[in-house]
C-alpha cells in the first residue's frame, strides 16, 4: 500500500453538506474553521447555477459561515 500525500486543497459541495435550508449542518462551522486555521486552501461549490459569488457569499453568512 501506498502513502497518502498530504491534502493540498479541500472542495466542499455547499448545499447539504455546509448548509440546510439556510441553517449551517452541525460541524461545518468548526470545519471551515480549522481549514482556515491550517492554512489549507479550500472552495465551496454548488451545482446551482442561479446565484452569483456574491448571493451564495451572503447565503453562507447569513447562515454564520464566514
Amino acid at each position: 500500500m501506498t502513502e497518502r500525500k498530504p491534502i493540498e486543497y479541500w472542495l466542499s459541495d455547499m448545499d447539504g453538506v455546509l448548509v440546510h435550508e439556510g441553517r449551517p449542518i452541525p460541524g461545518a462551522e468548526e470545519f471551515i474553521s480549522r481549514l482556515s486555521a491550517s492554512g489549507t486552501p479550500f472552495l465551496v461549490l454548488t451545482n446551482n447555477s442561479i446565484y452569483t459569488r456574491r448571493d451564495l457569499a451572503a447565503r453562507l453568512a447569513r447562515a454564520g459561515l464566514a
